[in-house]
């Protein structure tokens, strides 16, 4: 395992962070922290995976969203004035990244909105480098917490595998 994480580890954390985020990055972390990886590497190859996503979401609403408009004409008003919205908060671009849940809307409103490429790609950088920030320092002091707990995951990991089959469960039949 360690020889995979030292030859293939950065490349594994850029396309995991390029299409996941946030579990993959942390459990990057966690490995560094137990030396199977440098988290300098963990760093850099997170923050180019999330800069890779954002801007490529941004890029493909910029120039694909004015097709969608044409077949959905009914979300037109919502996702303009969600681009409004988003485009006149400077600060919330820089956080979005934090925003679980909303980030891929907030690239999507901003490459539907006037901002410039140029600009986007600036803000973006910084939202990037704060989440790889943030969440790696979140993950580098939580290592110990994490790692003390392994043997307890391992003991119990068919009873959470039981629990997380039936919360499935329980949520599709309520959907249907």
């Amino acid at each position: 395992m360690d020889e995979f994480l030292a030859e293939w580890g950065y490349i594994a954390v850029y396309l995991a962070t390029t299409f996941e985020g946030e579990f993959a990055y942390l459990s990057a972390i966690v490995a560094g922290t137990l030396g199977r990886i440098k988290i300098p590497g963990v760093m850099i190859a997170a923050f180019l995976g999330g800069y890779t996503r954002d801007m490529s979401i941004f890029l493909f609403s910029r120039y694909s969203g004015k097709s969608y408009f044409k077949r959905n004409p009914k979300s037109r008003v919502n996702i303009e004035r969600a681009s409004n919205w988003v485009s006149r908060r400077p600060l919330f671009l820089t956080v979005h990244r934090f925003a679980y849940g909303l980030s891929t809307a907030t690239v999507i409103a901003m490459g539907l909105s006037s901002i410039s490429i140029f600009r986007f790609s600036l803000v973006c950088a910084v939202a990037c480098l704060t989440w790889t920030l943030g969440y790696g320092a979140l993950g580098y002091f939580a290592a110990d917490q994490v790692t003390a707990n392994l043997t307890l995951l391992k003991d119990h990991f068919v009873h959470m595998i039981v629990i997380f089959g039936i919360i499935v469960v329980v949520v599709y039949k309520l959907k249907s």
